[in-house]
């Protein structure tokens, strides 16, 4: 999955650290995944639209696909800070989150 940069850190930085994106947007670049999967001898494929993304490409053995997202696109679910593992965002109705904790209480 390629969001052009460490997506997870960039969403930390716009969370919590005024969307300062050093190291994570700015001076970061990507390998380059074509060459990567040439030197271990492995077939690539860049996939920019969904359309590209067929299941033959899986039935001829190992690859290397790379995933173009748009650089801004959320990673979902997420954990935030203060809340536990079990509890991430988007978060679930009251009713649902119970029943999933029904043996280890993990109030909200």
């Amino acid at each position: 999955m390629n969001n052009s940069g460490y997506g997870i850190i960039k969403q930390f930085q716009d969370s919590y650290l005024s969307s300062r994106y050093h190291g994570s947007a700015i001076g970061y670049s990507n390998p380059d995944f074509e060459l990567i999967a040439a030197a271990y001898g492995l077939r690539y494929r860049r996939v920019e639209h969904l359309d590209d993304l067929e299941p033959a490409l899986l039935d001829q053995g190992s690859i290397i696909i790379e995933v173009l997202l748009n650089p801004n696109t959320l990673i979902e679910p997420k954990l935030e800070m203060g809340r536990p593992i079990n509890d991430q965002f988007p978060y679930l109705p009251e009713d649902e989150y119970r029943a999933g904790n029904r043996f280890v209480p993990y109030p909200r």
